[in-house]
């Protein structure tokens, strides 16, 4: 068959440890709570997908000339790296007081961290064509692929996210 499934797949992830500034402002029944401060970030982020690339077959068996054109699936790779990064965070939460212990919490918050591009690498290896039958096994070295590296364009990795919690709070040691 003639069918290729392009589709790639990834996976990121991003842990912060922050240290943050608190302002809270009290009213009747809800406390409004301000934070931020600097945060420690530490991604890892991995990636495979496929591109599409095209390769010639022309002989001659006189006094004819044949040429065929064929489209290859060559998977590409970012391995799996990691990096910390510093960054910030910034959030707003809402206390809804249902008794002077017990408050129902809404927080949203948003974490900026630092953008990273990184570089996909070709994998070498033995693949088939997609539209001839004379295509199959063609043979792809790492130096056959290097010639074509300066083609692939970096990935540009945006790891900021935003974060909505919802909980109960309990306040120990109050009357």
């Amino acid at each position: 068959t003639n069918e290729r499934n392009w589709a790639g797949d990834g996976k990121m992830s991003v842990v912060p440890i922050y240290l943050n500034l608190v302002g809270k402002f009290s009213m009747s029944f809800v406390d409004i709570v301000l934070t931020a401060g600097p945060t420690l970030y530490m991604n890892s982020y991995e990636s495979n997908s496929y591109v599409g690339f095209g390769d010639t077959l022309y002989f001659i068996i006189w006094p004819y000339a044949y040429q065929y054109i064929d489209a290859f699936q060559i998977p590409v790779e970012i391995p799996k790296t990691s990096w910390t990064a510093f960054g910030g965070n910034i959030g707003i939460g809402f206390d809804f007081k249902v008794t002077p212990q017990i408050a129902i919490s809404l927080e949203g918050r948003y974490f900026l961290v630092p953008s990273k591009e990184l570089f996909y690498e070709w994998i070498p290896g033995t693949y088939t064509g997609v539209i001839y039958e004379s295509f199959e096994d063609w043979e792809y070295s790492a130096d056959d692929l290097q010639d074509y590296q300066d083609m692939m364009t970096g990935v540009n990795v945006k790891p900021s996210f935003f974060a909505i919690s919802v909980g109960v709070k309990y306040a120990f040691g109050l009357k």
